[in-house]
């Protein structure tokens, strides 16, 4: 659903009845086939902001965060966590990078889940 900003965006796929939500965690708006969309643009948000959007996002049974197109892997899992994603999804080249023992180290205690997606 291309061209709203992100709280609209949100609203508008509640209203469609969806009971889950995906979305990149940060950095520029994301374009695809069908056009631009927000990320949670979580990089940018102040504490009110992520309140804020932690606020609209309650009610949807499964909310999943996705990697941004850079390596802030402790921003995403800080995102997942906040906002209470069950999983954050992450591409498996970026995977190889960042899987390591401080990554699994950071994870320890959160109750967020890695899904690996592939290319293609």
């Amino acid at each position: 659903m291309a061209g709203y900003d992100l709280f609209t965006l949100i609203e508008k796929i509640r209203e469609l009845g969806f009971q889950g939500i995906t979305n990149m965690v940060g950095g520029e708006n994301h374009s695809l086939s069908l056009g631009e969309f927000p990320t949670f643009d979580w990089y940018n948000l102040e504490e009110e902001g992520k309140r804020k959007l932690k606020g609209v996002l309650k009610g949807f049974k499964h909310i999943t965060a996705h990697q941004s197109w850079d390596n802030r892997w402790k921003d995403w899992v800080d995102c997942g966590e906040y906002l209470g994603a069950d999983v954050l999804t992450i591409h498996h080249n970026i995977a190889k990078q960042i899987l390591s023992q401080e990554f699994y180290k950071y994870l320890e205690g959160k109750k967020l889940k890695i899904g690996i997606e592939n290319e293609g």
